[in-house]
């Protein structure tokens, strides 16, 4: 089964194959946690994030088209996985500030300072949801993962300059996104 391509071992797994899902989990273990670690910025998110992934394509297995893109699919799973752990990340955080403001623990950070990262964070994450998925999916390989446009262009079976024209197009979206706070900073 090392030889199978990823497609090849989708359709295993539509089968009922362990054997494929667990070599497909294989192949895409570290690459899935970098990709995570990026988007998430620590190691345990990344971790927890990379299993939810992991479960993600085995639970929708039946979803992934033979025809389709292995690649492709796998990062808009990771995508979509990240944004929903950031969420709930986000959303555990306010909780414990919230907590640490009424006195029950001690800040590390003022609750302004602390209101205006999380705000920025959310901004730019709420940037990245925005982005269409073909676009969100080259931005994530190249920022997250750190491929070239050449490799992203294979990964996702396009020419180069599909590539080009979906990363420089969600820079300018992203750039349209954030006017806000790149103004307010300055």
């Amino acid at each position: 089964m090392a030889g199978a391509s990823d497609e090849l071992l989708m359709e295993r797994i539509k089968g009922g194959s362990a054997a494929a899902f667990e070599e497909l989990a294989r192949r895409w273990e570290a690459r899935l946690f970098r990709l995570a670690r990026g988007f998430l910025r620590n190691d345990e998110d990344a971790l927890d994030a990379r299993q939810e992934i992991l479960v993600r394509v085995y639970k929708n297995a039946g979803r992934f088209r033979a025809s389709g893109n292995f690649s492709a699919w796998v990062h808009r799973v990771a995508t979509n996985a990240c944004m929903d752990i950031a969420r709930r990340r986000q959303k555990e955080a306010r909780v414990k500030t919230a907590a640490r403001v009424n006195g029950e623990d001690d800040p590390v950070a003022s609750p302004l300072e602390y209101s205006a990262a999380t705000e920025r964070e959310g901004m730019v994450r709420s940037a990245l949801s925005r982005l269409p998925e073909r676009e969100k999916a080259v931005v994530s390989m190249y920022q997250f993962e750190g491929l070239t446009l050449r490799e992203i262009a294979r990964a996702l079976d396009v020419p180069l300059s599909t590539a080009s024209s979906r990363f420089y197009s969600a820079l300018k979206r992203l750039k349209r996104y954030l006017e806000p706070l790149m103004k307010e900073e300055t």
